[in-house]
């Protein structure tokens, strides 16, 4: 991939025909955390992103929206950041391109350009069951599950499910969040008189259920390659992050203190 900087009016000669796109400045493009529905991460949850661009080249142009038809930008920047904010951090804090490509999306209002964010993300099945819920939440206001699930081409049912999370105590939406539950257990946790009580059941009967199923059963143990393996499958379903910085400490590659760090870094961040 070419880091030369180009033209960024649109025309035919500087469109980049394997993307249906235009090479932009980074330098002009405003990355805003806050508005992707993901929030913030750390700069080390993408490496691994960055390293299977280098190798396979970026597969999906980012999105973005000139800067005129934002309400509120700062000064300098020629476009706003919509859609693939791991891709921008990647290529520009990892790989150091100068240019990247990209669709020019215009007349998108606030509310629009939020509902491509997330549904790009769901569409590329990156978010987890909190991340859902929280984009939902933080892109429609006031608006029915109905209407809610038209626009995002997703049931009624599948938007109620996600609205119900946010209800939870904090405690149990992280554990939804790290796949404790499944969506029938949140919609019993929410109608509850005692959510907590509720989810600590379901924790024991899940956990008799298990020992049950692998009793007399010996544990596979992974060899390395085996773990690579599943890491560049994750990479491959952009399902990177987190989950295989975890696969690559129990190889080893990682150690306690790196994870912990990272993990104590994301824990923070949600609590904000």
């Amino acid at each position: 991939m070419s880091t030369r900087s180009h033209s960024t009016t649109g025309d035919t000669e500087s469109r980049l025909t394997e993307y249906d796109a235009i090479p932009i400045p980074v330098a002009e493009i405003y990355f805003d955390s806050a508005f992707n529905c993901r929030g913030a991460f750390t700069p080390d949850s993408v490496r691994e992103l960055a390293d299977s661009i280098r190798n396979t080249r970026l597969q999906q142009p980012i999105v973005v929206q000139p800067a005129a038809e934002v309400i509120s930008i700062p000064e300098g920047y020629g476009y706003r950041l919509v859609c693939g904010h791991r891709r921008f951090i990647a290529v520009t804090l990892f790989l150091k391109w100068e240019t990247i490509p990209a669709i020019v999306r215009t007349g998108l209002d606030e509310l629009s350009a939020r509902i491509d964010n997330l549904k790009e993300n769901l569409d590329r099945v990156s978010l987890n069951p909190l991340e859902e819920a929280r984009g939902i939440d933080a892109a429609f206001s006031g608006q029915s599950n109905y209407a809610i699930g038209k626009q995002l081409n997703r049931s009624t049912g599948w938007v109620s499910d996600r609205r119900a999370l946010l209800t939870l105590p904090d405690t149990l939406q992280q554990q939804a969040a790290a796949g404790y539950f499944t969506w029938r257990d949140i919609r019993d946790i929410s109608l509850a008189d005692d959510p907590i009580i509720l989810a600590q059941k379901l924790h024991s009967v899940r956990r008799k259920d298990k020992s049950a199923c692998t009793k007399g059963r010996k544990a596979a143990t992974r060899t390395r390659t085996e773990i690579k393996s599943m890491i560049d499958a994750l990479i491959r379903l952009n399902l990177d992050g987190f989950p295989t910085r975890l696969l690559a400490w129990s190889a080893g590659w990682l150690s306690t203190e790196e994870v912990m760090i990272e993990a104590h870094a994301i824990h923070k961040r949600r609590k904000k």
